[in-house]
This record gives structure tokens, C-alpha cells and sequence, in this order.
């Protein structure tokens, strides 16, 4: 009776210690580029501890699930790209000495995703688990205006010098350095953007000049992650939802 006892309570151990050690394997570093939103946008979570950073690895979007629940009800959030980052974070001591320095290079996993209708302004928790093995759960705070986006320029990941770089970020209250040809269609990378397939939502462009003002047709387009080669070289586009 008392191994019995003692086989159960090992085994009740071992499961324990198992499900610690995957709820360890990986964490939601950020929700970007705010920990703010509103229903429907496409939000980005960069999760770090899914790969050791020693290979490029391809993770399949079919072994995530991301659950986001609010007053006891659960919805399961669509996920639209997933690509992988390095970025670098302020480092714990940053301010004792009043200078800022980056961190050491971490690679992230970039996880997009729609935050789901049915929520209302207030905190939602989102559970992210891939393969089953669940993280720990974070807050997002759903507000009742969406908050300014991020605009940068499309660009490519290149090995070589046959592929140019044109990467960069622009507040959208500053528009230094956005050329646009008139009369052509543009891209542009907008975080966050709007599900294309929510009837309700949508992004407006406005130009102006002087005492006039034009209204642009957008689209959300979403590309899956490609490799370009050309003369011995190559670069990745990474899977992204963007702005035409």
C-alpha cells in the first residue's frame, strides 16, 4: 500500500516537473508595437525560447494556438505569420549611470495575430502554446481608439550585393524620408494593421498638399515567406501582412 502510494505520488512528480519544464521552454517577451488594442487588429507577440538561435527554423503556424480570454469566456485568436527576428533589448542596468546600452542579440520568434471581436475595453489574457505545451499567460489591454501605427518601407533580408536594403521605420506623425512615385501602388509595412477579412474594419490613407486632399485605396495583403536567388546570391522575405 505505501509504494503504491509512493509510485503515485513520483509519477505525480514526474508530470509536474514535465509540465514546469515545458511551460519554461518559451515566454511572450512583447506584444508589439503596444500592449494596447482594439478588436480586430493584427498585433505582433515576440516569443522568445523556441529555438536555440544555433539554425534558421521554419515553425509551422498549425502547432500554435493562441487563446485569449475575458470575464470567463475564451476565444481562440487567428494567427496570420509567423518569422523570426534577432533584436537586442536595454540591458537590467541601464540608467545607473545615465547612458543606455543595447543588450546582448536574442533570436525571437514574430507571431502575428488578430485580436479577436467580443472583447470590450478592459485587460484580456492571452495563452500561447505550441505542441500542446503551453507558456505562461500575459495581458493585453483592449482600449476604444486604436493608437497611432508604425510605417516603415518594405525591404529584404540579403547575402550578396545584388539585393538592396531599403528597411525603415517611420513614426506616422513623421514622414521624413517616404518617396512615393505619384500614380504608382506602394507598399508599406503599417503595425498594426486591420484583418482583411472583417468586413468592419479598414485603413484609410489621406494625402494633402496645401489646400487639397486625396483619398488612397489600401488593401491588407498578407506574403508567405520566400527566398529570392539571383547570380550565386540570395535573400529572404520573411511570411508579413503589409499595406498595398
Amino acid at each position: 500500500m505505501k509504494l503504491t502510494t509512493f509510485l503515485r505520488f513520483t509519477l505525480a512528480l514526474a508530470a509536474f516537473c514535465t509540465w514546469t519544464h515545458a511551460q519554461d521552454r518559451f515566454r511572450i517577451a512583447e506584444i508589439y508595437p503596444y500592449d494596447k488594442a482594439v478588436p480586430g487588429q493584427i498585433m505582433t507577440m515576440q516569443v522568445e525560447g523556441l529555438n536555440d538561435g544555433s539554425e534558421i527554423v521554419m515553425l509551422d503556424d498549425k502547432d500554435f494556438k493562441l487563446l485569449v480570454s475575458q470575464d470567463g469566456a475564451t476565444q481562440e485568436a487567428k494567427i496570420r505569420a509567423i518569422h523570426q527576428m534577432r533584436t537586442s533589448r536595454p540591458r537590467a542596468d541601464n540608467g545607473a549611470n545615465g547612458n543606455v546600452e543595447p543588450g546582448e542579440m536574442r533570436l525571437y520568434e514574430s507571431i502575428n495575430f488578430v485580436v479577436p471581436g467580443g472583447v470590450h475595453p478592459g485587460e484580456v489574457e492571452l495563452l500561447l502554446s505550441y505542441k500542446g505545451h503551453s507558456g505562461k499567460p500575459i495581458s493585453l489591454r483592449i482600449v476604444d481608439k486604436p493608437l497611432p501605427p508604425t510605417i516603415g518601407v518594405m525591404s529584404l533580408i540579403g547575402m550578396g550585393s545584388n539585393f538592396g536594403s531599403t528597411s525603415g521605420t517611420k513614426n506616422s506623425n513623421n514622414d521624413q524620408g517616404l518617396r512615393l512615385e505619384r500614380g504608382s501602388t506602394s507598399e508599406l509595412l503599417v503595425s498594426p494593421l486591420v484583418d482583411p477579412d472583417d468586413p468592419n474594419s479598414a485603413v484609410l490613407i489621406r494625402f494633402k498638399q496645401g489646400d487639397s486632399s486625396f483619398d488612397a485605396s489600401t488593401r491588407v495583403r498578407h506574403e508567405s515567406f520566400k527566398v529570392l536567388e539571383s547570380a550565386n546570391r540570395f535573400a529572404t522575405s520573411p511570411a508579413r501582412d503589409f499595406l498595398k
